[in-house]
């Protein structure tokens, strides 16, 4: 099954040792985009992967909790693990009740590795339904922003910025040329004995004046640069707002493993409080679609 899911066959490449053809669209199977989805998933799994403290993408995906390796304790900043109990209680007809409680629990508090003082653990389904309504929440906002709204949005946005900086280190760069010039202009009455500069004093000068304009050069040249791959940028973001939209529309049907897979995705990390308060990091940049972030389930 490795091997399927990295062969470049199925994508419409042939590979014959280290040589590689063209991309021909007769023979693909699967979309390029799946394809390059499959391989950043295989990597994020990988040996390598599973050494780092977070995970991008769940290990495993089954299992009946909603989070996996990404959530941690707010106050001491432990992982949280899952634990399961038996809850054994006598109910009025006389029969037992014998309730699996799944937590997640802080081992960090629980074996006092940590000077922790939030709760010991989380009831699993309470905590899963509140990052379950966010994420429906964040989804819900997502596709009442038209695509061309959001990119010509943030396209303005960044332009704009980039533009200001540009045009600011421009003036910094013309004011240090014409101070430049003046200090060359100087070499003449220097040269007559009229300057009030020593030779040497101007010499030291003109040569820190060309050194800063020199500087201010370069840096006007890659905010130049900066501002031609902002179409680059643009294009980044219409890739994220397609890759969150095809999310968004499969989640409120997804298998639940599917949503596992789609929250740690969308979610690099969780940090619970006391009282079920959350604090939310995601992988990518969600400002424009949490404006009111405080509405949301967190």
């Amino acid at each position: 099954m490795r091997g399927m899911v990295g062969n470049l066959t199925y994508m419409g490449v042939l590979r014959c040792g280290d040589a590689r053809s063209e991309l021909m669209p007769e023979l693909q199977i699967i979309p390029q985009e799946e394809f390059e989805a499959a391989q950043r998933i295989r990597e994020d799994r990988s040996a390598h992967a599973a050494e780092e403290a977070e995970h991008h993408v769940p290990l495993r995906t089954r299992g009946q909790a909603l989070l996996s390796n990404n959530v941690y304790c707010g106050h001491c900043g432990a992982r949280l693990a899952l634990t399961t109990s038996r809850k054994w209680r006598k109910l009025s007809d006389g029969t037992l009740d014998d309730t699996l409680r799944i937590r997640y629990t802080c081992y960090g508090k629980l074996r006092k590795q940590t000077d922790c003082t939030g709760q010991t653990g989380y009831t699993m389904h309470i905590l899963d339904e509140i990052i379950d309504k966010m994420v429906r929440q964040i989804f819900s906002r997502l596709r009442g922003i038209p695509k061309e709204q959001l990119i010509t949005s943030r396209y303005a946005k960044e332009t704009a910025e980039r533009k200001n900086h540009l045009q600011a280190l421009q003036a910094e760069r013309d004011k240090a040329e014409k101070d430049l010039l003046a200090l060359k202009t100087e070499i003449l009455a220097v040269i007559k004995g009229e300057s009030a500069f020593p030779k040497d004093t101007l010499a030291e000068m003109i040569a820190a004046q060309e050194k800063k304009h020199t500087e201010l050069d370069t840096l006007c040249e890659e905010a130049s640069a900066e501002l031609e791959r902002n179409a680059e940028l643009m294009a980044n973001v219409s890739q994220l707002y397609e890759e969150l939209i095809s999310y968004a529309d499969l989640y409120d049907s997804a298998s639940f493993e599917a949503k596992k897979m789609i929250v740690s995705q969308l979610i690099r990390r969780v940090e619970v409080y006391r009282g079920y308060q959350i604090h939310v990091d995601f992988n990518f940049d969600l400002a424009q679609y949490l404006e009111n972030s405080d509405e949301l389930a967190c």
